[in-house]
């Protein structure tokens, strides 16, 4: 049945003029950068994508796990911070954290168990070190993500409102600014990609990228949805590619033409 729901929901994508294709992945939570991407399920385990297939990565369980240029890291269940190194997950002290993301320029960015938007500057990031120092940001958000022109938060009150950090290079990751974007989507993810890219999903499962995004306009200029007929729980991008993940846990990789960009 599952499988006949997939293609049903796949010649509808590909009817409405996206290419995309389903994998029965049973994931719950995925993100792409760097030209790699990893998932994981619903009992911790990780899987990476091998260009046909997502495939166990063994070793240690998470929750969540984020790759970008800031390298391949990952949260636990309990909220402790890991790194990739070499083959082996290492625990980062320092800090814990809800949700990571690896795609900012060189540093590592987040949600800390508080609420606070936290980030890694260049030196903590890049090195072997596993004993850290967060810089944390004023406000109170549920996710926060960076990409090449900056990075992104949704806020923790009930509108889910959308905010872009000031100021961000890769030697100050905290910036020293917020400004909130408009539309008045209540969005529930958002996901900014190493080409500038972003696209948010809301809390109907409907997928949005941000136009107008330019060097002199980092924030862009509105929300277009991309009326993919089905639910988003989750959405990642990276290279022309587009990851959308259901609430069943099936991913649907979609090739997305132009960057949004101008």
């Amino acid at each position: 049945m599952l499988r006949f729901i997939c293609l049903s929901l796949l010649g509808a994508i590909v009817s409405a003029g996206h290419s995309c294709t389903p994998f029965l992945a049973s994931l719950v939570q995925l993100d792409a950068g760097d030209g790699m991407v990893l998932g994981v399920s619903e009992s911790g385990h990780v899987f990476n994508w091998t260009g046909n297939d997502f495939l166990l990565v063994p070793g240690q369980q998470l929750a969540h796990v984020t790759v970008g240029p800031a390298g391949i890291w990952g949260v636990g269940k309990d909220n402790v911070v890991y790194k990739l190194l070499g083959n082996q997950w290492k625990t980062i002290t320092g800090g814990t954290l809800k949700q990571a993301d690896a795609g900012g320029n060189t540093f590592l960015s987040g949600v800390n168990t508080k609420n606070n938007a936290v980030c890694l500057n260049w030196g903590f990031t890049t090195s072997k070190y596993t004993a850290v120092s967060f810089s944390t940001m004023d406000g109170s958000f549920i996710y926060y993500s960076c990409g090449l022109l900056g990075c992104w938060a949704l806020s923790s009150d009930s509108n889910n409102n959308v905010f872009y950090r000031q100021n961000v290079d890769e030697m100050d990751c905290q910036g020293n600014s917020w400004i909130q974007v408009n539309g008045n989507m209540t969005m529930t993810k958002i996901e900014a990609g190493t080409d500038g890219s972003v696209f948010g999903v809301d809390s109907g499962g409907n997928l949005y990228r941000r136009l107008g995004i330019s060097r002199n306009n980092p924030t862009g200029t509105r929300w277009h949805p991309l009326n993919y007929p089905l639910y988003i729980s989750h959405a990642t991008y990276d290279s022309g590619t587009l990851w959308c993940l259901t609430p069943n846990g099936v991913v649907f990789r979609c090739q997305v033409s132009g960057s949004g960009l101008v």
